[in-house]
């Protein structure tokens, strides 16, 4: 299926604090993979990388994984993955 970056653009929509809760609940936005094709994967790994266009893998920093079980046959494939990230 391969990556997909999110830019700012995307990630404009990231609510503010919960001040009553005390914590910060992010989603991030629904994602799609117009006709997907490749091997099946089993995770979701959101990284933040500081150089998308000429940086390398190992410039890539883990954020948080999840499960997300997909076989690609060639149809779109969406995610919405809700809360991925909580912090209190």
């Amino acid at each position: 299926m391969g990556r997909k970056t999110l830019t700012d653009t995307e990630l404009a929509a990231f609510p503010p604090p919960d001040d009553g809760a005390d914590r910060y609940d992010v989603s991030l936005p629904t994602t799609t993979w117009s006709a997907a094709t490749g091997n099946a994967i089993s995770k979701i790994l959101v990284a933040y990388d500081a150089d998308t266009g000429a940086g390398t893998d190992s410039n890539i920093i883990p954020l948080t994984m999840f499960d997300a079980a997909v076989t690609p046959d060639g149809s779109d494939v969406q995610l919405s993955a809700g809360v991925f990230f909580r912090a209190s």
